[in-house]
């Protein structure tokens, strides 16, 4: 997780989430409220999980994640330079 936080990243669109499957989460993703983690730094992200993200998304659920990012937006480990798994 710690090298996940402090690795390189690349800003993607996470409504294009589902062309990101197999890369790495460089931050928090939450649905809020209740506050559950649907992304952890470090995790690979699924088919599973772009499908939940992207169903949350349609469905109007309030996704949140590190303040400094901006709403559409989704912080993935620059794999060209990283490998962390």
């Amino acid at each position: 997780m710690r090298d996940a936080l402090v690795a390189p990243s690349t800003s993607v669109q996470l409504d294009k989430i589902d062309n990101y499957v197999e890369h790495v989460s460089a931050e928090y993703l939450f649905a809020y409220p209740p506050g559950i983690p649907l992304l952890i730094p470090g995790q690979i992200i699924s088919i599973e999980d772009a499908k939940y993200i992207k169903d949350a998304i349609t469905s109007g659920l309030h996704l949140t994640k590190d303040p400094f990012s901006a709403d559409n937006e989704l912080f993935l480990v620059d794999t060209d330079t990283q490998r962390l798994v």
